[in-house]
């Protein structure tokens, strides 16, 4: 039931559609842009752990080491006060829970029954930066739809 995240292979990531490396330093600097957004970064505590193991006999050998390794980053809003980082959890923070139980899940009734912010916060750590910088020259790609179906691809412009 778990999800597998796809990661491009090495030939995926030299692939001049998806970016080229960059040749001098002056080039470099000419493709950084901030854009208007900012990001965070959603780390699985213990109590995820626990539950991701406690569902299939696959899981049972995971660690916080292993769940960390490639951690979730949402673009978001931009925020720049820390009271604004709160109010933005407590808007959104069951949209990113249950994002976070469905990429790991989809069957909704092993989910937890309590979802709240407080849980959410002791089954995740959240980390907020405000600054984020885009190196790439193609604008950005939005993929919609499940993994297992042909993605519909929409470009943004930033």
């Amino acid at each position: 039931m778990r999800r597998a995240r796809r990661h491009p292979s090495r030939s995926e990531a030299l692939n001049p559609v998806l970016g080229e490396y960059f040749s001098t330093a002056h080039a470099r600097k000419e493709r950084v842009s901030e854009i208007n957004r900012s990001l965070i970064i959603l780390r699985p505590k213990q109590p995820f752990l626990d539950w991701a193991r406690s569902l299939d006999d696959e899981s049972k050998d995971l660690t916080l080491e292993s769940l960390n390794e490639d951690s979730t980053v949402y673009l978001i809003p931009e925020i720049w006060q820390d009271s604004d980082q709160e109010e933005f959890l407590k808007t959104c923070y069951d949209i990113l829970f249950e994002e976070q139980l469905e990429g790991w899940w989809r069957d909704e009734t092993r989910w937890p029954q309590q979802r709240n912010l407080k849980v959410f916060l002791d089954w995740f750590e959240v980390e907020f930066h405000s600054l984020v910088f885009d190196l790439c020259d193609e604008p950005i790609r939005l993929v919609e739809g499940e993994e297992d179906s042909e993605h519909q691809i929409t470009e943004t412009e930033h």
